[in-house]
């Protein structure tokens, strides 16, 4: 899972959290991008993408006000 602008991987303003178990045998993992400089015009430009083994297309979400969830 990663943070991309403009279809470009980033690095800058993004913290990657810990790998988690879950119970099932699966895990759980955050990525986060510090939108704090991010002008809101500018949002589109971001996705986040997650790479799944044995999944052929990666899923991307794009930076969303409405999906935002703070502390």
């Amino acid at each position: 899972m990663f943070w991309r602008k403009d279809g470009e991987e980033i690095h800058e303003d993004v913290d990657h959290g810990e790998i988690l178990p879950n119970h099932d045998g699966t895990f759980q993992m955050r990525v986060d991008l510090n939108i704090s400089s991010v002008k809101p015009e500018d949002w589109s430009r971001y996705d986040c993408v997650f790479h799944l083994s044995d999944v052929k297309k990666d899923v991307i979400t794009k930076l969303d006000k409405a999906e935002i969830r703070t502390h």
